[in-house]
């Protein structure tokens, strides 16, 4: 989802999208931070992204795509629904 979304997110905003707690979400966010950037503002939660444009292209090379590729549509299929709820709510 991090690969997809190119915009920083927070950890409550990812877990919607993946369907998992928090919590989980944000175990592997802290086990992931050396590849993550954080951006941090005062009186808000950290916005997670990837940190650089060639480890996101990496997790995203031809050939991972490829044998995933019938998984990105309903990532971006998920992303845009739970935004338009968020946004707008469920009706």
């Amino acid at each position: 989802f991090l690969t997809k979304t190119k915009k920083p997110i927070s950890c409550r905003l990812l877990s919607e999208f993946v369907g998992e707690i928090s919590l989980t979400v944000q175990e592997i966010l802290n086990e992931w931070s050396q590849f993550l950037r954080i951006q941090r503002q005062p009186d808000q939660k950290p916005l997670y992204s990837i940190y650089h444009k060639s480890f996101n292209d990496f997790l995203y090379r031809q050939d991972i795509v490829q044998e995933v590729e019938s998984l990105v549509t309903p990532i971006q299929k998920q992303i845009t629904d739970k935004s338009w709820e968020i946004l707008y709510g469920q009706d």
